[in-house]
């Protein structure tokens, strides 16, 4: 019986060794001496199990072998030398049979190796015990000799008639397919027919150690196919190896995320130094978008950049959005409410986008810069939201520089006395609020200011004394006016306020406050101790009433000589 069983214990993957109650070998099986560095045909007899395994010449401490009582099931982690400096890993299992000791080794170096390997690429990371998982203790049973020594194998066993049909299995098979009352092996897979790359579709013979691999429900099972010593069927030997198969996935996720950053990092150095050498901005914000939309997943992106002037729109750049989104998006990012930083939300749906990302871009005095509109699927993830951050603080610093120069480069269009717009910069301006009113429908509005007695002042106090008059006049204009307004001086006397998102009411109010609050009972101190009268005429005109610019300064021109002329009629005119 003992030779019998021998002869098929040469076909078993797990190494097994068979030991009388003297420590001497019995047997040991051909994965054995393959584990231990032996040649295949190393008997293993006239030898003890510590020189065999451990190449020692004493027993090892707390053996079993040593105990009064037996010890069923005996399980512990050893270390094997092969010779030539070489050792491995593996869990020893040594149980009573009859008169013997059988001795079981499990081979585990891989996944210690695995897991050494797992620590190295998560380098700062706090390492963790990663504990292998057991096969589970093999109870003994007495009922069948060979069913016996099958159920302390660690391997999931199985025996197969050529059709396939389930002769004999271990206990280790429920651990591997629980609950699976299968009749035939292809069953344990889950599967009604032969799988249809099945080495042995054609039959068993000759097959030796075939492996194949199958994913049952997110667990991975390696088996190893080898033709049956005892007849024309099979020996199935299924291991569970989704430990191992995980902890490659972590190593090359690990080395994915590594190479993804060093690539984040790249392209955010590259971007830096664009921004630094390059004049040209539009280069720098298509190398931006490429970038953005390498790492997330976004479909839709929209880039506003106000102007230097509150209330304008300096820069715009898209990637995939409508006109008529972008118009809807202009038209809502220039309210009021946005503008004045009283609002930080916007309200706008892109076509085929779940959800909208609105981000303002804020200057270094809070002042706004601009909005970044992204739209996706989904933006919860903290790791993408993070990700997008580390591209969009550099961009916004470097369009807030952008503006910086914009302000340096505007001095060329303001007044030198006032400090006001000059005549270049407000014909700019009109020409861009009526550009707005054509393509997003808001309105805006002009007011014609002239400074009466001017000339009298000039000549009667001399031209010092006309300056003070010129800038007391621009004074209170200035503080008068909304941020979004423009005050802009076009001759000696003559000054325009542009008005956006204002129309013909608006203007006509906004000349009563001036006439009857702001410019009322107002006066400057003469050198002789005169207080001389603060007077100027208004006019206006809105693009709700008028539809060109022409049109509109005409008609304030008229208005503002209109009430010149009432002013004139209680003051003598000079001259």
């Amino acid at each position: 019986m003992l030779d019998e069983l021998t002869g098929f214990l040469d076909f078993v993957q797990a190494s097994v060794i068979i030991l009388d109650q003297s420590y001497g070998i019995i047997f040991a099986n051909k994965a054995a001496c393959s584990m231990t560095g032996r040649p295949p045909s190393f008997s293993g007899h006239s030898d003890t199990c510590f020189s065999f395994l451990f190449r020692e010449t004493d027993p090892c401490k707390n053996c079993p072998l040593d105990e009064d009582t037996n010890q069923e099931n005996w399980e512990q982690s050893v270390i094997i030398p092969r010779g030539s400096g070489e050792f491995i890993y593996a869990r020893r299992f040594i149980a009573d049979w009859q008169d013997y000791k059988v001795i079981t080794l499990q081979d585990v170096t891989r996944e210690i190796t695995l897991l050494r390997s797992l620590e190295l690429n998560r380098k700062e990371q706090q390492a963790k015990n990663v504990l292998l998982e057991r096969r589970g203790k093999e109870i003994l049973s007495e009922q069948k000799l060979l069913q016996g020594i099958l159920d302390y194998l660690p391997e999931a066993v199985v025996s197969v008639r050529g059709s396939f049909e389930i002769d004999r299995k271990n206990k280790a098979l429920d651990n591997i397919f629980p609950g699976r009352d299968a009749q035939r092996c292809y069953e344990l897979l889950g599967n009604t027919r032969p799988c249809s790359d099945c080495p042995a579709r054609e039959g068993f013979a000759g097959l030796n150690d075939i492996r194949k691999s199958h994913s049952i429900g997110g667990y991975y099972i390696t088996e190893s196919i080898t033709a049956s010593p005892f007849g024309s069927g099979g020996l199935l030997v299924f291991r569970d190896t989704s430990r191992q198969i995980k902890l490659i996935e972590q190593i090359r996720q690990q080395r994915e995320t590594i190479l993804r950053k060093n690539q984040i990092m790249g392209n955010l150095a590259d971007m830096g130094a664009m921004m630094q050498k390059d004049p040209n901005h539009n280069k720098v914000i298509e190398f931006f978008w490429e970038v953005l939309f390498s790492f997330i997943d976004i479909k839709k992106a929209i880039l506003l950049v106000n102007d230097i002037r509150v209330g304008t729109i300096w820069l715009t750049s898209h990637r995939e959005a409508t006109e008529e989104e972008i118009r809807e998006l202009s038209r809502k990012y220039l309210s009021r409410d946005i503008q004045n930083q009283h609002k930080r939300t916007i309200d706008i749906e892109l076509e085929s986008c779940r959800q909208t990302m609105p981000l303002f871009f804020q200057g270094r005095v809070g002042s706004l810069v601009g909005l970044l509109l992204l739209g996706g699927e989904q933006f919860g993830d903290r790791e993408e939201i993070e990700l997008i951050d580390l591209f969009t603080e550099p961009l916004g610093a470097y369009l807030e520089n952008c503006l910086l120069s914009r302000k340096l480069e505007e001095k060329a269009n303001t007044d030198p006395l006032t400090g006001l717009y000059n005549r270049g910069y407000l014909d700019q301006a009109l020409d861009y609020e009526h550009d707005k009113f054509i393509e997003l429908n808001i309105h805006y509005a002009i007011v014609a200011a002239d400074v009466n007695l001017l000339k009298k002042v000039n000549d009667s106090y001399g031209h010092e004394a006309g300056d003070r008059l010129i800038l007391k006049v621009s004074q209170l204009l200035e503080s008068e006016v909304r941020s979004t307004d423009i005050v802009a001086r076009i001759g000696g006397d003559e000054f325009v306020i542009l008005l956006p998102e204002a129309g013909d009411d608006a203007a006509y109010s906004f000349v009563r406050r001036m006439e009857e609050d702001v410019f009322n009972g107002v006066y400057i101190t003469m050198e002789d101790g005169e207080h001389f009268p603060v007077a100027v005429s208004f006019g206006s005109a809105g693009s709700d009433r008028y539809s060109s610019i022409d049109r509109m300064l005409k008609e304030a021109d008229r208005l503002m000589y209109q009430a010149k002329e009432k002013f004139y009629e209680e003051f003598e005119k000079y001259r």
